[in-house]
């Protein structure tokens, strides 16, 4: 069960009861969304992820940007440019 608890009066919110690496249910994901949208900062304890996995789960925020310039001139993980 989704648990979200305020780390601030202001902003902040902790997440607990996910497991990131697997999917989401979009029910789910609406309350992740709404925590986010609330508290402007989220946070998830205990979370192991590939860099597929951080990918995916930050998707669901919307359309990622790319990263920013490398100065060895190529991409820091060749697998996600």
């Amino acid at each position: 069960m989704l648990k979200v608890r305020k780390l601030a009066d202001a902003l902040g919110a902790e997440i607990e009861g996910i497991d990131l690496s697997q999917p989401i249910a979009e029910d789910v994901f609406a309350e992740i969304r709404a925590a986010w949208l609330e508290r402007l900062v989220i946070r998830f304890r205990g979370q192991r992820l590939t860099d597929p996995q951080v990918l995916a789960f930050s998707r669901h925020f919307g359309e990622l940007d790319p990263p920013g310039p490398n100065p060895l001139g190529r991409p820091f993980l060749p697998d996600h440019p």
